[in-house]
Parts: C-alpha cells; sequence; structure tokens
C-alpha cells in the first residue's frame, strides 16, 4: 500500500468502501491504491480504466458500485453501537499492524485504543485447554499487565479467555481481536467478557456488522494478532492448532515468538515443545517475556514471581500436623502445578516414597492431582 499521508473524511469514508466491497480484499486493495494513488480515485475511475489498469473482473468493478452506500449504512449502525472505524493510513490506525503484509484495509472496534497499546504481548492457545494451561496463561497475562504491558487474544474459549482474564485482574489493558463481525456475540460463553475488555482496551475486527463466524475468517484474523503485537506467546495447542498459525505470522512479521513449556505427555504440549526445538524462546513468566522483548528496558520492576519457581525454599505448613518429608514435599507446591519428577528431585526423596506421600496429601484434601502426573496445592 501507498504510504501515509493525511486521510480526508472524504478519503476515509472512500477507503471503508473499497474495504466493504465484494471481490477486493486487502491485497486488490492495495494495488487499487498504488495504482490510482488514493481510494476517492478509485471511485472516480470509469469501469473501463478499472478493469484495464487494475485488472479488476467487470463482476467486482459492479461491486464497487455498492462499495459508497454501504459504507455510509455501516458507519451510521457503528453509531449506533457505540463503535468506532479506522482506514489504514489513519495517524490512529495500530502503527505495528500497518506494517505487515496485507494489512486491514478497515479496522472496525469497540473501545478505543492508546498509543501505549504498540507496546502489546500476544498471547494465543487452545480452544479444548488444560487447566494447567489456563492457570498459567492467567497468571502470565496478569504479570505483563501489571507491568503495564498490553495483552492481546483472540477471545475464544480456553487459553483466548485466560490472557483476557489475567491482564483484566491485573486492571491493565487488553485487546480481543475477532473473526466476526462486532454485534455478533461469538463465542456466546464470552459475552460478558467481550463487554470488559471494550470498557478497558479494545475489541477489534477486519470484518463488518452483521458478519457470522466461518471456519476460514479465524486463520486470516490470526494475521492481526500477530501484526498487533511486539511478541507472541503460545501457552497450549496442538501443532496444527491456530495458534501455531499465528506464530508462523509473527516470525513471517519480524515479531518475537515464544512458547510456554509443560507436560510431555500432554498432546496440547507439542505445539510449543515444538516452537521450542525450532528456536522459539521458552518463557515461564511475564518477567521473562519482558526480558526478551525489552532486554534493555526498564519493563521488568517490579519483578513478579516467576510461574515456576524452583529455587523458593518450602513455605510454612498451613495445615499443621505433618511429618517432616510431608511437610517438605507440600511446602514445594505452589498454586501451579507440578509434575512429580520435579517433586522428586526438589525434595531428594525416593520416587516410591514422594508417590506414598502425595497419596497421604491427596486424602487429606491438601493436594489435587491432575493428568499427567502433575500435582497442585489445593
Amino acid at each position: 500500500m501507498a504510504g501515509e499521508e493525511i486521510i480526508t473524511e472524504a478519503e476515509k469514508t472512500a477507503r471503508l468502501a473499497l474495504a466493504l466491497s465484494e471481490g477486493v480484499g486487502p491485497v486488490r486493495a492495495g494495488t487499487l491504491l498504488e495504482e490510482f494513488g488514493s481510494a476517492e480515485a478509485v471511485f472516480a475511475a470509469s469501469p473501463a480504466e478499472l478493469e484495464e489498469r487494475a485488472r479488476l473482473p467487470r463482476e467486482t468493478v459492479k461491486n464497487l458500485s455498492f462499495g459508497l452506500e454501504w459504507a455510509a449504512a455501516e458507519n451510521e449502525a457503528l453509531d449506533r453501537l457505540g463503535g468506532f472505524v479506522l482506514v489504514w493510513g489513519e495517524e490512529a490506525y495500530p502503527p505495528l499492524l500497518a506494517q505487515i503484509h496485507r494489512p486491514p484495509l478497515a479496522l472496525f472496534g469497540l473501545g478505543g485504543l492508546e498509543e501505549a497499546d504498540s507496546q502489546a504481548v500476544a498471547i494465543v492457545g487452545s480452544r479444548q485447554a488444560t487447566d494447567y494451561g489456563l492457570r498459567t496463561t492467567f497468571r502470565l497475562a496478569q504479570e505483563l499487565a501489571e507491568m503495564g504491558i498490553c495483552v492481546v487474544s483472540g477471545m475464544a474459549v480456553g487459553i483466548d479467555a485466560a490472557a483476557h482474564q489475567g491482564a483484566l485482574k491485573a486492571g491493565g489493558r487488553t485487546i480481543a481481536v475477532l473473526g466476526c463481525g462486532l454485534d455478533v456475540d461469538y463465542p456466546r460463553e464470552n459475552v460478558g467478557l467481550k463487554e470488559r475488555i471494550a470498557a478497558s482496551g479494545a475489541v477489534l475486527t477486519e470484518y463488518p456488522l452483521g458478519t457470522e463466524p466461518r471456519p476460514g475468517l479465524f486463520p486470516v484474523r490470526n494475521r492481526i494478532i500477530a501484526g498487533l503485537a511486539k511478541g507472541v506467546v503460545v501457552s497450549e495447542g496442538s501443532p496444527r492448532s491456530g495458534s501455531l498459525i499465528t506464530a508462523d505470522l509473527a516470525a513471517d512479521f519480524g515479531r518475537s515468538v515464544m512458547a510456554v513449556p509443560g507436560p510431555l505427555t500432554d498432546r496440547r504440549r507439542e505445539g510449543p515443545h515444538r516452537l521450542i526445538r525450532q528456536g522459539a524462546a521458552l518463557v515461564t513468566s511475564g518477567r521473562e517475556v519482558a526480558q526478551e522483548l525489552w532486554p534493555e528496558a526498564d519493563q521488568v520492576s517490579p519483578a513478579p514471581a516467576p510461574l515456576f519457581d524452583q529455587t523458593s525454599p518450602p513455605g510454612p505448613d498451613p495445615a499443621g500436623g505433618l511429618e517432616p518429608k510431608a511437610a517438605k514435599v507440600f511446602g514445594l507446591l505452589e498454586a501451579e502445578p507440578r509434575h512429580v519428577d520435579r517433586l522428586t528431585r526438589a525434595a531428594g526423596i525416593s520416587a516410591g516414597e514422594i508417590q506414598v506421600i502425595l497419596l497421604d496429601l491427596e486424602l487429606m484434601g491438601l493436594v489435587r492431582r491432575l493428568p499427567g502426573q502433575m500435582f497442585i496445592k489445593n
């Protein structure tokens, strides 16, 4: 697309109309803007010019005639909804997103964007999330938000929702990118979350009002998630999940790719582990994410506790009356799941003995057993 310029209201309306015209799309829109110099000039051109100079199919040329009418109706509907629209080239358009290949020509939103949102981290992962994944994602997002870093995700159930919720818990900013229109409540489980995000951040989409979710729309919207952030963290996901698509797009855009490790026995950890093998940074805390993206900046103070603390001494025994070895194992357990092998090494107790201790703690209601030989303090 052409370089940044002062966008008049007429040009903004024309760019919106171009974005809404069926058969155009981001790539063809960029070609039209380069060929004619502005969206206004595109709509001022004759059908013959459009077919010859831009090689537009005749059907697409016909669709352009409805674009301006649709743009006017869309603006009115957005006003009623309390939404906004940004077009590529506007000063308020997200600067990182403007740099990617095929940026959306128009971006519809609820809430608002701030300049500080350009210092954002995307967190993505599986819809079929594990308890382990949800907990680690929530805490990582909370730590980032506490450092003033905006958290971006896709508002899907599972990991995405946990990322938004963690940022909101910290009172920070978060941005959700939808694969449907702003007025479509999808997924229905996250309607309340959508309202909270709009109240303290932004809900964005490149799809006009009334667009229902379809499978093909979500991989396309993933480029916006990757484009809005300085780095992408994959928290959980299989090798074929959409979160891996987002990671690949981030790498293509020159953004940092990070991944959270986890139990080897869970297939939903295969995606992050594959990324780590391919060179993605292994991160276990918001502090580590910040250090990866801003190694020379003071972005990591105050320092939050790491997600997987292997150095902290055993804490006091809140249950009372435990045998010394049981108290030691219980003290090693935190609010995050830990694998039995890690507990065995940290406690210096044999594998057979620690299994007996964990069973006793479980029967006492102090410990909960999770899939994959993971244990968590109740």
